[in-house]
C-alpha cells in the first residue's frame, strides 16, 4: 500500500488527497463512479478525454473551495 504511484493516475491521486476528499466524493462531483476512478488512480484504466476534462474541473472547483 505505501508504494507511490506514478503517471496519470499518481498526479490524480495526488491532488485529490491534498483536498483531503474520498474517491467517492470526487466521483459524484465529476459524475463518475469512485470505483473507476480508483482504477485511474492505479493506472489500471485510461480515461477518454472528456472524463479527464471532468474530473480535472471537479479538482478544480475543491481547490478554490480550500482556499
Amino acid at each position: 500500500m505505501g508504494r507511490e504511484r506514478e503517471g496519470l493516475g499518481g498526479f490524480i491521486h495526488e491532488h485529490r488527497a491534498r483536498a483531503q476528499i474520498s474517491l467517492r466524493k470526487l466521483g459524484e462531483l465529476a459524475g463518475v463512479s469512485n470505483v473507476y476512478l480508483s482504477q485511474i488512480e492505479a493506472n489500471l484504466r485510461k480515461p477518454s478525454a472528456e472524463i479527464l476534462q471532468k474530473i480535472a474541473k471537479a479538482l478544480e472547483k475543491i481547490g478554490r473551495a480550500h482556499v
